[in-house]
């Protein structure tokens, strides 16, 4: 196959409304050239004349006009009812898809009723990849345009639904689904490249601001922080506005301190777990939101751990484990020294040997420190019985809302200094 072959355009399908006027319609099929042609007619219905005579009148009609290919579809559609049209322009752009896969559908909505032309248009934003076009033309007066003055004009179908898509990502935004959002962008993005047009200058940049501010977003939801930060910068950021927005949010500087954090236990990274999981409870996702917490308690027995005695819980020196701590656990070798891995409750034991009145002991283990079990929350144990833990049943809301509300009362604040804002769950203003 020759580069210009390979280069060539896909074959055109043309789906058009047909009223009492075919010369749009021949105007539009000169220009064109398709390879088929659906016309779409009025079917008598309601005592109303239909526009089947206007594509098969012997001699007359569009079907012998020498611009008409011979694979032509003739379909009816109802000329005053809406949405039984609109219903039947869908089946109909989809069957022609299916019909034709490699060609390009433009759907034409000049003639016809104005439910038919409104039913072909709505659906034509509907289905994705449609071209829309209507026939323009030189106007003299208010009845009717100058004959023979008709040009196809492609309207920019994916701006004009946009703003459908710009709601759907809202809609994702408000519950914090952060990826969905982004998806639908993706979607949007991909579908103007898909298009070779090019958008206006204030759309591309509502558009951008949106992007790039639900990725950065999506990243951090997923606890993504370097990626999250390295996706928000700009050459120039004075001039970059998901910076100013993030800073205007009070989101900017607990970013770049978590992009930064080297993996390290620290208060911060407890007050994103605490935010993480909150928001996953107003999802309803309640196991997660659980499985989140029993991670934060342990993050923040960690944390304390390095902030008070500089110890890791995760390789922790052998040699500094006390007899009765060691029942249990395996050392292994690392860097030519025995360390171990310390789970919830034996960094929770180590804290309470090294410090006896360590304040996350005392508020993690309450009552049961008097007993020397160091077991926590009761709400651990049903975490341990869900589906994400050892278990295969779901956790309830009330388990989710005793656990939550035990955090907030008993460790939110050993975090406090660190605490941010909970991320936002609506587009920047503007969008």
């Amino acid at each position: 196959m020759s580069e210009a072959e390979e280069q060539a355009p896909p074959p055109t399908v043309l789906i058009c409304t047909v009223g009492g006027s075919d010369a749009p319609i021949r105007k539009a099929m000169m220009r064109l050239k398709p390879a088929a042609v659906w016309f779409l007619t009025s079917d008598g219905s309601n005592n109303s004349k239909s526009s089947l005579g206007e594509v098969t009148d012997a001699g007359k009609g569009l079907k012998f006009d020498p611009n008409c290919p011979a694979d032509i579809n003739i379909r009816s559609l109802p000329p005053d009812d809406p949405d039984a049209a609109y219903s039947l322009c869908r089946g109909y752009l989809r069957a022609a898809r299916r019909e034709h896969p490699d060609h390009r559908l433009v759907a034409d909505y000049t003639g016809g009723t104005k439910s038919m032309t409104g039913a072909l248009l709505m659906a034509a934003f509907a289905e994705e990849g449609v071209i829309v076009q209507f026939m323009a033309g030189e106007r003299n007066n208010l009845n009717q345009v100058v004959p023979g003055s008709e040009e196809p004009r492609p309207m920019l179908a994916d701006l004009v639904t946009a703003d459908r898509d710009f709601a759907a990502a809202a809609q994702a935004v408000k519950s914090y689904d952060y990826a969905a959002a982004r998806r639908i962008l993706d979607d949007l993005r991909r579908r103007l490249v898909k298009s070779h047009r090019t958008p206006p200058a204030d759309w591309r940049k509502r558009f951008e601001l949106a992007y790039r501010w639900t990725g950065a977003l999506a990243y951090w939801d997923a606890f993504h922080h370097p990626q999250a930060w390295n996706s928000v910068q700009a050459k120039d950021k004075s001039q970059d506005s998901v910076l100013r927005e993030l800073a205007d949010s009070g989101h900017l500087e607990p970013l770049q301190d978590l992009a930064s954090s080297k993996k390290e236990p620290s208060w911060r990274v407890c007050a994103d777990l605490w935010l993480n999981a909150l928001r996953r409870g107003e999802r309803g996702r309640y196991d997660d939101g659980v499985a989140r917490l029993y991670r934060l308690v342990e993050a923040a027995a960690q944390t304390q751990l390095w902030q008070r005695h500089r110890r890791h819980s995760k390789a922790f020196p052998w040699d500094e484990v006390p007899d009765r701590l060691r029942f249990g656990l395996r050392p292994r070798c690392q860097n030519g020294r025995e360390v171990v891995d310390l789970a919830l409750h034996g960094t929770v034991k180590m804290l309470h040997h090294l410090d006896p009145s360590d304040e996350f002991v005392a508020l993690y283990a309450e009552s049961s420190l008097r007993e020397g079990s160091f077991q926590g929350p009761g709400w651990l144990a049903a975490r341990n019985s869900s589906i994400l833990a050892h278990g295969f049943a779901p956790i309830e809301a009330g388990v989710w809302g005793g656990a939550k509300g035990w955090v907030q009362q008993n460790l939110a604040r050993l975090w406090k200094d660190a605490e941010f804002p909970q991320l936002p769950n609506a587009l920047p203003a503007g969008l």
